[in-house]
């Protein structure tokens, strides 16, 4: 498994940074939430217990007091004007109701057993927490009652300084939290430009050897060429000069030029990767240099059985530009358009202002690219491999001198492509570079 695959699968430590700190940050107040909601069901139910000991007690006080007067119903029964001992000392007192209310049942017979009381109820109303106790034999029912805000006021307290404590600490998390993260995705951020960066070097490091390996060949061929005529012509291997000579000596002018252009191209990949390429610029006829683009490969062209049509537009004004190197770059679309068009296709080369500016427009009739390989040759020193599995001969940089003497002029080159339907290659030169005064 590759270092990239690897890496893709496991989680940036910015990620398990930003999910720790998440959770420290929620797990807290999840944690707050349950304790609180816990606690205050605990505090009312202990409020709960407490009025219904109250009430009992109530309860029995008043039974007592009636046993002791001799009354005989509700109407009868003197106030409870005393608590026992135990009952004073009751926390929490201060907010207790203790009242009396008659009930439908009508007593027979007063009593101060504690057995002959109800147990004692419990329910909330009004936002108070009641407890009521019976008293069958008096027709009564006694009632110790508190406000929930009262019976919740100590949980209310603890409730704010919780929630207090964790808002400053949340606050101090998420400081610390974004403080890291910021850091840790910054260092991720360089890591990964460094990763990039050597495998963009390593990248360039195996298409420049690809390029010198297939270099080899390219100028070994029209080296060998050229030797080996100049020999033969040397020895007079043939007798005397006669027209074999003469064939010969093309021969080794053909290899001459081909070889010269071989090494123009490397020294103009290098000139354009190191910024010291200059422009002669000038004023210049765009058809003039188009169609001395076109006849510098009609001969190239009719070997190859292509046709080669030129359409200008009328009215085209004047550019300011290298004519010498937008003839290069033109000069270099026309030539893969013809070397990659099957015998009886056609090139069509048009010229034409729009929108943006002036278009320098190549289409061919060829086999195409493949969309995932477009990218591919407009790189310097990367080949599209034909449909075959075959690279074309050549270095494979004139593409990229073209586009990058295209954005010298401030323009742009684009490829459109589909397999067995042609190759549409465009210059889009800017609206800038249109001198309209010029006649």
């Amino acid at each position: 498994m590759s270092w990239s695959a690897l890496k893709a699968k496991v989680p940036k430590l910015s990620t398990c940074v930003m999910v720790l700190f998440v959770l420290a940050t929620t797990l807290p107040w999840l944690a707050y939430g349950w304790v609180t909601v816990t606690d205050r069901d605990e505090q009312l139910a202990g409020a709960g217990e407490r009025l219904q000991l109250l009430a009992s007690a109530y309860a029995e006080q008043i039974a007592e007091t009636a046993h002791q007067a001799g009354a005989g119903n509700s109407s009868q029964i003197p106030a409870a004007r005393t608590q026992p001992n135990w009952l004073r000392n009751m926390p929490d007192l201060s907010g207790a109701a203790f009242t009396t209310r008659p009930t439908r049942t009508n007593g027979t017979q007063v009593t101060a057993n504690s057995a002959d009381l109800n147990p004692a109820q419990l329910y909330r109303h009004d936002g108070k927490i009641i407890a009521e106790v019976e008293i069958p034999a008096l027709s009564v029912a006694a009632s110790v009652s508190e406000p929930q805000s009262a019976a919740l006021a100590q949980w209310s307290r603890r409730a704010w300084t919780a929630f207090t404590v964790l808002m400053l600490r949340t606050i101090v998390t998420i400081g610390i939290g974004i403080f890291l993260f910021c850091q840790i995705r910054w260092r991720e951020a360089a890591q990964d430009e460094l990763i990039r960066t050597r495998e963009a070097a390593e990248s360039a490091t195996r298409a420049k050897s690809e390029f010198l390996a297939h270099m080899s060949h390219e100028l070994r061929t029209p080296l060998n060429a050229i030797l080996g005529f100049s020999e033969a012509i040397k020895l007079a291997m043939f007798g005397p000069l006669d027209s074999r000579y003469s064939e010969y000596g093309g021969h080794i002018l053909a290899s001459g030029k081909h070889l010269l252009q071989l090494v123009n191209d490397v020294l103009d990949v290098s000139k354009l990767e190191a910024g010291r390429f200059e422009l002669q610029e000038s004023e210049l006829d765009i058809e003039t240099v188009v169609r001395s683009a076109t006849r510098l490969l009609i001969r190239q062209a009719e070997k190859a059985g292509v046709s080669i049509y030129v359409n200008v537009a009328p009215g085209i004004p004047f550019i300011l530009g290298d004519a010498r190197r937008l003839q290069q770059a033109i000069l270099n679309l026309i030539s893969n358009a013809v070397k990659f068009t099957r015998r009886s296709g056609e090139v069509r080369v048009s010229v034409f202002e729009n929108d943006c500016g002036l278009a320098i427009k190549v289409a061919d009739t060829g086999i195409g690219i493949p969309a995932d390989q477009i990218a591919t040759a407009m790189q310097p020193f990367r080949q599209v491999k034909r449909i075959g599995g075959e690279t074309a001969s050549g270095t494979g940089l004139g593409l990229p001198i073209a586009r990058d003497l295209v954005a010298l002029h401030g323009g742009t080159l684009t490829l459109a492509s589909r397999v067995n339907a042609g190759t549409t290659a465009t210059i889009q030169l800017p609206a800038g570079r249109l001198l309209r005064d010029v006649a």
